[in-house]
C-alpha cells in the first residue's frame, strides 16, 4: 500500500485530495494526487519545471467545478517529491526518460488506473515537453491535450542555444553536471528574488504575491536553478520533439504575448505541422494558468480552453 502524503490545502485553496500518497518510480519517491469530480473526465495535471501540486491549486479547483477529476504529481526533484542526493535546493534529473517514467508511475497508480473517464492532458511548459514526448511514443494516449506554454524550445537566440547546449555537454563530460546552470541563483527561489515588476511568470501581482507566500511557508516545495545535466538533459529533450512527427492527438496550445521564457516560434512552428490550434492570450507571461480566471487574459484562456474539451467531446 502507498504511503500517505502531505498537501497543504490552506496553501492550495482547493479541497483535500481523495488521496494524496507516495508513490514509486524508478528509484525515486514521488508525491502523487488524486481528486475526485462528477465524472465529466480525467485531468492529467503535468506541471512545469520548480512547481508543485500546491500551485495548481486553484486551476484544480477549477476543473474539479467543471466536472472532472484531476491526478498529479510532483516530478522528481521538485515539490515534495524525491530529491537528488547532493543536489540540494536545485532543480536535477539525469535524463529526461526518468520523467517519462514519473508519468507512467503516476498513470499506473491504483486510482488513476481504475479511472475509467475519458482522459485530457494539461501540461505546462516543461510539464509540455514530458506529455508531448510520451503522446508521440504511446505511452500517454489521451482523449486531447492542452500545453500551457509548453518547453519545446527557448527563448533563446541561436548563438546562445547552440553555446547552452555545448556548454551543458561540457560540464557533464567533465563530471560537474550537478553544478548550477550559470547565471542562476542556487540559493534562492525565482518568485522570492524577482520583484513582480520584473518576473516573467504572470501578470498578477495578487497571484505573484500568493505564490511567493508558499515558499516562506513552505520552502521545502521550493527549487532554485537547474543543474547542467538537467539542461544537457533538456536540449536533447527540445530538439527531439522539434524533429519528431507531431502526433495526431488534437491539442491546443495557451501562448501568452508576453512570453520570454519558452520560444513563441518554436511553439507555432508544432502547431503549424500538426494542424492544431493556438489560442493567443493578450498580456499573458509565461505561466498562463496562473492569471485569474475571472478577468482577462486568465478568463481568456479557461474561455478557450472550455471551447476545446467542449469541442473534443468532454
Amino acid at each position: 500500500m502507498a504511503e500517505a502524503a502531505p498537501f497543504f490545502a490552506d496553501l492550495a485553496q482547493a479541497p483535500p485530495p481523495l488521496r494524496c500518497e507516495r508513490i514509486e518510480s524508478a528509484g525515486a519517491r514521488l508525491r502523487a494526487a488524486y481528486w475526485r469530480g462528477n465524472g465529466r473526465g480525467l485531468a492529467l495535471v503535468l506541471h512545469g519545471r520548480t512547481e508543485y501540486l500546491e500551485k495548481y491549486g486553484r486551476v484544480i479547483a477549477r476543473l474539479l467545478g467543471a466536472g472532472f477529476s484531476v491526478a498529479s504529481a510532483d516530478w522528481r526533484g521538485q515539490g515534495l517529491s524525491e530529491r537528488t542526493p547532493g543536489a540540494g535546493m536545485l532543480g536535477d534529473v539525469a535524463h529526461f526518460d526518468l520523467y517519462q517514467r514519473d508519468l507512467a508511475a503516476l498513470l499506473a497508480w491504483a486510482p488513476v488506473a481504475a479511472d475509467r473517464a475519458p482522459r485530457f492532458a494539461l501540461a505546462h511548459s516543461m510539464g509540455g515537453a514530458v506529455a508531448m514526448r510520451a503522446i508521440m511514443r504511446g505511452a500517454l494516449a489521451p482523449r486531447a491535450a492542452i500545453f500551457s506554454a509548453p518547453m519545446w524550445g527557448l527563448n533563446l537566440s541561436l548563438p546562445a542555444a547552440l553555446a547552452g547546449r555545448l556548454m551543458a555537454a561540457a560540464a557533464v563530460r567533465l563530471g560537474l553536471g550537478l553544478a548550477p546552470v550559470p547565471g542562476q541563483d542556487p540559493d534562492t527561489p525565482y518568485v522570492l528574488r524577482e520583484p513582480f515588476e520584473s518576473n516573467v511568470l504572470t501578470s498578477c501581482p495578487e497571484h505573484y504575491e500568493w505564490m511567493r507566500a508558499h515558499l516562506r511557508a513552505r520552502p521545502e516545495l521550493g527549487v532554485t536553478a537547474p543543474t547542467m545535466r538537467w539542461a544537457h538533459a533538456a536540449f536533447r529533450e527540445m530538439a527531439f520533439i522539434r524533429r519528431a512527427p507531431v502526433p495526431d492527438t488534437p491539442f491546443l496550445a495557451l501562448l501568452g504575448s508576453e512570453e520570454k521564457v519558452v520560444s513563441p516560434e518554436v511553439v507555432e512552428l508544432c502547431v503549424e505541422r500538426s494542424g492544431a490550434r493556438i489560442e493567443r492570450l493578450n498580456g499573458a507571461r509565461h505561466e498562463v494558468l496562473m492569471e485569474p480566471f475571472d478577468r482577462a487574459p486568465g478568463l481568456h484562456a479557461w474561455h478557450a480552453m472550455q471551447a476545446f474539451l467542449n469541442a473534443a467531446g468532454f
